[in-house]
């Protein structure tokens, strides 16, 4: 989480008490997702060092995809003897968009709702971190951003 809120607030600009309350949320609503006791797996990773706790956390989970955005960090020779697999944001949100755009479409207005954003906001915001996603669910839609 470290690493998230520094990209947070360093990259997108997000102001801490907003990064606070996602990290709250996301406690909260995916408390199963949270991984610990990786650090006697670090050692036996063999991807980019600054990277090889999210490897050893994924190990350790039994993941079977990390979506980052630095997938250079998770070459194939790294990922493939544990049975994982890196992709970026984008992609991995252009194939769950692939295999139910319904669902994704929907999740998406509830966001922009939630947020009290229009859809086409919620999409211009998101198209800074994930473009190639975006670009798919305008083309689909038939929006002009």
């Amino acid at each position: 989480m470290a690493e998230v809120r520094g990209t947070l607030q360093g990259k997108f600009c997000i102001a801490p008490e907003r990064i606070a309350h996602l990290e709250s949320k996301l406690r909260e609503h995916f408390a199963d997702a949270w991984v610990e006791g990786v650090e006697f797996l670090i050692q036996e990773m063999t991807n980019d060092e600054k990277d090889r706790h999210v490897m050893a956390a994924a190990v350790h989970a039994d993941a079977r995809l990390i979506v980052a955005y630095n997938i250079r960090h998770f070459p194939l020779s790294s990922t493939r003897p544990w049975g994982v697999t890196a992709v970026g944001p984008s992609a991995f949100l252009k194939e769950l968009y692939a295999a139910d755009r319904r669902l994704v479409l929907e999740v998406l207005c509830e966001q922009a709702s939630d947020l009290k954003r229009s859809f086409a906001d919620l999409l211009r915001v998101l198209r800074k971190a994930v473009p190639s996603f975006v670009e798919v669910v305008c083309r689909d839609s038939q929006l002009n951003l």
